[in-house]
C-alpha cells in the first residue's frame, strides 16, 4: 500500500499520496514501527514545503531505522531542512 501511495505521488499529486498513506489500515502503528512510512512522509512533506512536518517524520524515521546507513541517509536529508 505504501508503494501505491508513492506511485500516486508521481502520477497524481503529493497531497493525494500523503492522504493515501494516512488512510492505510493500521497507519498509526505502522508509522511508529516501520521507518519507511515516516521516511516517505518526511520526503513528501518536504516536497510540499511543509518543513515542520517533514522534520517531524524524518526524526521519527531516524529513531526507528535499524541500519546505521539508513540513519545516516535520513540524518543527511534532515540536515538539508534547517
Amino acid at each position: 500500500m505504501l508503494n501505491r501511495a508513492i506511485v500516486l505521488g508521481k502520477v497524481d499529486s503529493i497531497e493525494n499520496a500523503v492522504e493515501a498513506i494516512h488512510q492505510i489500515p493500521d497507519f498509526e502503528k505502522l508509522v511508529e514501527t516501520h521507518y519507511l512510512f515516516p521516511s516517505t512522509l518526511g520526503e513528501m512533506y518536504r516536497q510540499l514545503g511543509q518543513l515542520d512536518k517533514a522534520r517531524y517524520f524524518l526524526k521519527m524515521a531516524i529513531e526507528i531505522a535499524q541500519s546505521p546507513l539508513e540513519q545516516k541517509l535520513l540524518t543527511k536529508k534532515l540536515s538539508t531542512l534547517n
